[in-house]
Order: structure tokens, then sequence, then C-alpha cells
């Protein structure tokens, strides 16, 4: 079989090589460094010549080939005999430069993409559809920045975990389970108040919001809204540090507004809270309880952001606002301004050194890890590689969502897949 496509250029160009394309394939393996995890990822297949070249050279490879025309993946398929990988599940195709798609494609396998991947570009990808090449490498990429990062958090994390769902025991067999609560709220709107720089812009019109619609805090603005006066109907917590604990220091009485915490969660803060609490189930409970007790759970969420959202979709809200939801350092800032880490500051600030210098200061102490992107308002800005994970997942959430999604931080970076208000 050959076959013909129209370059970048206009040009006639074959998809394969004209005389011998078997060869050649196994020529561009020749020129790969020496492989240990036999993971590869195929720009440009072609009619697929590469393919069987490296079922022969390789243990059960895993290919992930990237290619946007069907009909040369017709061709292929119809060429060579690709049955086994096929079965195997170790043939993925990335037919769109679509994030979703290539999450969802590759979570099965990111444990393989972590251990190391080769790149196999062919000379086809450089003429044919090379923009469409450029951005599903650029989403792999980021796709494994976003695995790493959460793999390395999980391992961390691992031990405390455990450590916290087992003195959590108590708090999640005294209360009710989030299953109570699903649906609750359905059809009423709901805002999720994290704690990032722009919430300094809308803080104030929380308060003639919180008859209105169904408002989630994370722990971290939490003290601070209540010194507003206000109430927030749903407060979230999941970091494993007995730090969080502080985020509940002497708020006094926090009426109606109930916890709902991760299992995860540092045992002082559901010990602490004065209010009622939702305790998530976690799957080390299973052998301790024996299935005698089981409350319901949601989704793992990264951070407490994440969570907030998960909670109002459980709670049947449509639409789901964030505020405060920046995931960059808006206008040079890495604390919302008046956060106590100002008081702290105090005895260092002076004519050379403002409290600016000293926002930038803490954001630059990552420089190694800093990404310039553009905010929601197409200004230039830094996040970082751990905020960019935590976008990586709510692109992901909202995808998934049946909900209406609005970023109506007025800051930070943008949110695919939510609308944002001007």
């Amino acid at each position: 079989m050959t076959a013909r496509v129209e370059a970048d250029d206009g040009a006639l160009i074959y998809a394969h090589s004209k005389f011998r394309p078997t060869a050649e394939a196994e020529k561009l393996l020749d020129a790969l460094p020496p492989v240990e995890h036999p993971t590869f990822f195929i720009a440009g297949m072609g009619i697929g010549y590469v393919l069987p070249a490296l079922e022969r050279r390789f243990d059960r490879p895993l290919m992930i080939v990237a290619e946007d025309d069907l009909a040369l993946i017709k061709a292929a398929l119809c060429t060579h005999e690709l049955t086994t990988p096929i079965r195997d599940g170790r043939l993925v195709f990335l037919t769109a430069a679509d994030k979703s798609a290539v999450h969802r494609k590759l979570s099965a396998r990111n444990a393989d993409l972590m251990l190391g991947f080769q790149l196999v570009a062919t000379p086809l990808a450089r003429r044919y559809h090379a923009a469409f090449h450029e951005q599903i490498r650029n989403l792999l990429t980021d796709f494994v920045s976003y695995t790493k990062t959460q793999f390395v958090t999980l391992m961390k994390t691992a031990r405390t975990s455990f450590r916290n769902a087992a003195l959590n025991l108590p708090a999640y067999l005294d209360q009710p389970g989030i299953e109570a609560l699903h649906n609750r709220a359905a059809g009423y709107p709901a805002i999720i108040v994290s704690a990032g720089p722009s919430l300094a812009r809308n803080i104030e019109q929380l308060r003639r919001l919180q008859d209105h619609a169904v408002i989630i805090a994370v722990q971290t603005v939490f003290r601070l809204l209540r010194s507003l006066d206000i109430r927030p109907h749903f407060v979230t917590s999941i970091d494993y540090h007995e730090i969080s604990a502080e985020f509940f220091r002497d708020v006094g009485d926090v009426g109606k507004c109930a916890l709902v915490a991760d299992a995860k969660a540092t045992w002082l803060v559901p010990d602490r809270y004065a209010g009622a609490k939702y305790v998530l189930h976690h799957r080390f409970l299973d052998p301790l309880l024996r299935g005698r007790v089981r409350h319901g759970e949601l989704r793992a969420g990264t951070t407490v952001a994440h969570l907030s959202f998960y909670l109002a979709e459980h709670l049947g809200c449509d639409p789901i606002a964030f505020v405060g939801q920046d995931l960059a350092f808006t206008e040079g800032m890495f604390y919302l301004p008046g956060s106590p880490i100002e008081r702290i500051w105090r005895p260092e600030l002076g004519r050379f050194q403002t409290v600016e210098m000293k926002q930038w200061e803490r954001i630059v102490r990552n420089r190694t890890i800093l990404r310039p992107i553009r905010d929601v308002h197409g200004r230039p800005t830094y996040t970082d590689d751990l905020l960019f994970t935590y976008r990586e997942q709510f692109h992901n959430d909202i995808a998934a969502s049946p909900a209406r999604v609005i970023q109506a931080s007025e800051g930070g970076a943008e949110l695919a897949g939510a609308e944002a208000l001007p």
C-alpha cells in the first residue's frame, strides 16, 4: 500500500519511505538511545511501518501514537497486523489536541510514562500537521508533570494520611455521612471561596450573596470570612498537617456552618470544630470497621478547593462559581492582601522593603519551578508546577461536570471549560 498527503506547505508528499519503508523504520529506531522502559511516543505514524518494527525489537512496548489523520490510521491498520498490541491495550491513539481526551486515554498508563518514554518523530511529522504534533507534545509533557506531582505528594503523605484516618475514626462514627447531603441544594448556585490574591476584589460582595447561594469556604479563609461577618454554609478541610487546625482557632460560634473533612485531614480539625461535621469515607477504614459502618465518599481531591467543588456537585448545585481561585500569582502576589503573614513581616518593612517586595520574594523563592502564563485578562503572570498540577485537575473536573462552572475570581489563571466573568 502507498499513500500521499498534502504537506503544510501545499506539496504532495509520501506518508512513508518510497523505496524501503521497513528498513527506514528500523533505521529510525537505531538512532534511539538505549531504552530501559519500552514506552514510546510516536509523532506522525504515516502508514505505520514503525509500529511492527517496535513490536519486533522490544518486549511488549507501549506505543502512544499522535495522529489526527484517521485515513492514515485506517491505512496502517489495514497494512500491518496489530491485533496483539491493540488487545493488550499497548497501542493508544491520540487523534485530537484535546487536554481532557489526552488525560482520559493516558491516565491508565501514567506509571509507564513516569518511568520515562522515548520520542519517535517520523519525518512526516515535520511537514504534515506540524502544529498538531507540537500541541500534542506539549499536552503530553504537561500530563507527565501533573502525574509526577500527584505521585510524589501521595508518597510523601501516605503514612500521615493513614494515621489521620485512624484518628478521625471517632468523628467518623459519631456523625452522619456525606450521603445525607446528596442533592440537598439542587438547583441552587454555589460559590466556592478560595484564598487567592484576587479574593480581595470581591470578598465584600459575599455578604450580600450569603442568603442567595450556597457558600463553601476553604479552611484557609474561614477565619477571615467569620471576622467580616460572612457566614459560609460549609467549610472544607483536607490538609494532613497539624498546622491546619490553626485556621479554626478562636472562630467563636460557627452557627449552622458544617465542616466537611476528608478522612486524611489532621484529626485536630474535626476534634476542634464545634459545629456539624461530616468526615468522608476512606478505604483504610474498611478493614478496621469490617463493613459494619460505611459512610459516603466524594472523589479524591488534591486540595480543599477540589474537595469544595466535589461537595458542590454532590449537593446538586448549579451553577458553581469560583472566587479567589487564582492558581497563579496575581499581580505579583503570593498571599491574599491582609493575610496574617504580613504581621510577621512588619519588623522587616521600611523605606527599602515594602509588602509588595516581600510578596515577590516569596514567589521567586520557587524560581526553578515557575511557569509564565497569561491570566484571565490576557496579562502576563506566573504560576508554578504545583499550582499548574491543581489547574490540570480542575480542567478535567470541569470537563466532566454536568453543572455550569463560572470563573468569577477576577484574576489568576484561566480555567478551561469555565465561563469567565468580565
